[in-house]
């Protein structure tokens, strides 16, 4: 099964990180919550629909690139 959705996570110590790929958006979610714990922004990236959901933190945070859609989870 191909590997759809990215986490992504950032901090004022580290900047943007990936923190791995995920074939279900259950998978991904799971993922988001233990890295919550960690990171104040915690992201959603589909590779296919080229949109980040936003989990945890300000979906205004400039994160990603002009062409992916930012949404609010």
């Amino acid at each position: 099964m191909e590997k759809r959705y990215e986490i992504v996570v950032w901090d004022n110590d580290i900047g943007e990180d990936e923190r791995g790929d995920y074939c279900t958006i259950q998978e991904a979610i799971k993922a988001a919550k233990q890295l919550h714990r960690e990171y104040s922004y915690v992201a959603i990236y589909d590779y296919q629909e080229r949109v980040a959901y936003v989990v945890y933190g300000d979906a205004k945070t400039p994160i990603f690139s002009d062409f992916v859609h930012v949404i609010k989870w």
